[in-house]
């Protein structure tokens, strides 16, 4: 069968079928889908406006909960392991991998390959055992999503959608192109490296989830401001219609700020992992360059390189992460400044009680409460870093 009779087969296909994704109240519909307008920039145009914010944001839920990225433990003893298990894992497995390397019997390289491996199996399962357990918590922060998408009106922009359809492409395609570069090592290295690639496939969800819960509060922050200032200016001479506006627009912060909470809590731990993974990936690096053999150049060259691209790759995870909780907080700050601006102009109860009640729930992000997250962290990362090579350079030369 040639290419022009598939295809239109293909299209007849399609014209004769309807495509509806059923997700609460919103259908994607496709009808009469010719080859012109699958490859124009109106098709493309039409997906971005179909894929809204409430829809991204429950697939890459559902995808975080199976890849068991949200921890949602009500115990405190549950918690703190899960807490500390991402660490302890990535150096003991890194461990034992960079000693099979290392290692001069090759009788021992298969055993420390296999138990690094068997060690992230064992934490990937039980992530995913207690990962997304408290239903109560997931379903209030996506109850709260669906409501905003409904009382707001879903603009699209272009730009940020865009960036998300190149996130999605390129961060999965890293995670997989960084561990099959081929090192001269031997079978059982690979084992070990699909578990490394599911680590990373997990933070990049987590990246890419950060971006939409991003994209969808600074959304409905601007709105929310530009709608304050227009009832400042209609409806501020009825005091009855102009406080039940503000009892509105509190809420609706209420529930922004519910949002960011939840995320906070169901990601926290993902985000020290993420950090406990870049100094694994350093640790490896330095012992990968400095102590394997001078005579393997063309080896030792590769392993430069895949060292260098999947530490910088993973510090860019986090730098995305932080600059997109930062800018959340920006975003509430600048709201607060027109609920200030609007208190100058109408100065009464209801404009005071919103300023009260805007500069309280700023929200304040960390990783697991170990960490606080904001501009002056990558500063902070920079100099921890920065010690962390010294470290370990300082432990080469005394050897």
């Amino acid at each position: 069968m040639s290419f022009k009779k598939f295809t239109s087969k293909l299209m007849h296909f399609l014209n004769d079928t309807l495509i509806v994704y059923r997700q609460g109240p919103y259908k994607i519909q496709f009808k009469q889908i010719s080859l012109q307008y699958l490859f124009s920039v109106k098709y493309f145009e039409d997906i971005m406006t179909r894929l809204n914010d409430t829809l991204l944001l429950r697939l890459f839920y559902k995808i975080g909960g199976y890849l068991g990225i949200f921890y949602l433990g009500n115990s405190s003893i549950l918690t703190t392991v899960l807490i500390l298990a991402p660490i302890t894992v990535g150096v003991i497995s890194n461990y034992l991998f960079i000693s099979g390397v290392l290692t001069r019997r090759d009788s021992l390289k298969p055993i420390y390959y296999i138990l690094g491996a068997l060690i992230r199996l064992i934490f990937h399962t039980l992530s995913y055992i207690f990962a997304c357990r408290d239903k109560d918590i997931s379903n209030e922060m996506l109850t709260h999503v669906q409501i905003l998408d409904r009382e707001f009106p879903h603009t699209v922009d272009m730009k940020q959608q865009v960036i998300t359809i190149i996130i999605l492409i390129l961060l999965p395609l890293s995670s997989f192109l960084n561990n099959f570069v081929k090192l001269n090592n031997p079978f059982w290295s690979y084992a070990y490296s699909i578990f490394f690639m599911l680590t990373r496939l997990k933070i990049a969800v987590l990246v890419v989830f950060t971006w939409q819960i991003r994209n969808f509060l600074y959304k409905r922050y601007i709105v929310l401001g530009q709608t304050l200032l227009v009832l400042t200016c209609k409806d501020s001479q009825n005091k009855f219609r102009y406080s039940k506006s503000i009892v509105r627009v509190k809420l609706k912060v209420l529930q922004l700020y519910r949002i960011s909470v939840i995320y906070n809590k169901i990601a926290g731990q993902m985000i020290l992992m993420t950090t406990s993974s870049c100094y694994n990936l350093l640790t490896g690096y330095f012992h990968r360059a400095l102590y394997t053999d001078s005579n393997d150049s063309d080896g030792s060259l590769k392993q430069f390189l895949f060292y260098a691209l999947t530490s910088f790759t993973t510090w860019l995870y986090l730098v995305v992460i932080i600059i997109c909780l930062d800018s959340i907080v920006k975003t509430t700050r600048r709201f607060l400044q027109k609920c200030v601006y609007v208190h100058g102009i109408i100065n009464d109860s209801n404009t005071d009680n919103l300023v009260k009640t805007a500069k309280i729930l700023i929200p304040k992000f960390s990783a697991a409460g170990f960490i606080n997250i904001d501009r002056s962290a990558l500063l902070l990362m920079f100099f921890e870093v920065s010690t962390f090579l010294m470290i370990l350079l300082q432990f080469k030369i005394g050897k």
